[in-house]
């Protein structure tokens, strides 16, 4: 599965890819730096992890660009592996490449976004919707959950 995400205004693109043919699950994020003029792409920076990845998103934030990558299944946890840490990552100009500068958890993560309120005044914030007290892991009877929203506010301070 292949996911492609617009970085507007940069001259890079993020790729999530998951690898359905190998014994063991695992996301893999790639940004790609597109050189328009020598007509080339170059990998920048990529990452892999056990932890299955249900979205990812970018925002720019006071002068930096942020990816959150919202994590719904850890394969290795057979106790509770839907109760997974999604993690919010910050844009390095030197090195190229992401940094986690924070850590979530949730349960039953089903999407992460970010989001900018213009009125009264400019607030940045992220999401994780997410399914609780779910009991079965497929989900045979959607009517007896409830459905929580996490929301998270940009705090300018601590950058997070």
């Amino acid at each position: 599965m292949v996911h492609r995400y617009p970085a507007t205004d940069l001259s890079w693109k993020i790729f999530v890819f998951s690898d359905e043919t190998d014994t063991k699950e695992r996301t893999i994020i790639f940004v790609l730096k597109l050189d328009s003029a020598g007509k080339k792409v170059t990998k920048t920076w990529s990452r892999e992890s056990k932890l299955k990845a249900i979205s990812v998103d970018l925002a720019f934030v006071d002068d930096t660009w942020f990816m959150l990558v919202a994590n719904d299944y850890d394969p290795e946890d057979f106790l509770d592996p839907y109760t997974v840490t999604s993690e919010v990552f910050a844009w390095n100009s030197f090195p190229e490449s992401f940094t986690v500068v924070a850590e979530y958890v949730a349960d039953h993560t089903t999407s992460g976004m970010f989001m900018t309120s213009n009125l009264p005044i400019k607030e940045s914030f992220f999401t994780l919707a997410q399914l609780k007290v779910a009991d079965h892991p497929h989900f045979e009877d959607n009517v007896k959950y409830t459905t929580g929203v996490l929301v998270y506010r940009y705090n300018k301070v601590t950058e997070l």
